[in-house]
């Protein structure tokens, strides 16, 4: 996964929770003056699309096609916040605690000893505090 999401040696990852996400994420999001539309958690269903007996959830609205993939990508284990509107700009930022939604911070194990650094002071000159933790990914196996 590091060097297919990670852009190369310098990836970092962010550790946290659904619970988590869902606790610090408004349940409503303003995108229009007076006008506040309802953000929607889910995880994601992984499914086999190759499958004559499995069916996406929600089949007949567009929920269920947002909230499904195909079960090659499970190990993502991902989870999507979407609120559906038909006017306003696209896309939207959502005010959330990082410092409370940030468990740890993952650094690449790809990465050369210096990166870590890098991250720290770049974490800390945001005014943020975040345990850092390179990824055993690289690591010889524990049995």
């Amino acid at each position: 996964m590091w060097r297919g999401y990670g852009g190369g040696p310098y990836g970092v990852a962010i550790r946290t929770t659904f619970d988590l996400l869902n606790d610090l994420v408004p349940l409503k999001v303003n995108i229009l003056e007076g006008l506040d539309v309802t953000i929607l958690m889910r995880r994601v269903r992984y499914i086999d699309h190759t499958s004559l007996d499995q069916r996406i959830e929600g089949d007949n609205n567009a929920l269920g096609l947002i909230m499904s993939k195909s079960v090659v990508y499970n190990h993502e284990s991902e989870v999507r916040a979407i609120f559906l509107s038909g006017s306003g700009p696209l896309g939207r930022t959502i005010p959330v605690d990082l410092q409370k939604l940030v468990s740890a911070v993952m650094v690449s194990p790809l990465a050369p000893s210096w990166f870590e650094d890098v991250v720290k002071r770049t974490i800390e000159a945001a005014g943020l505090s975040f345990p850092i933790i390179r990824s055993l990914a690289a690591g010889p196996p524990v049995f």
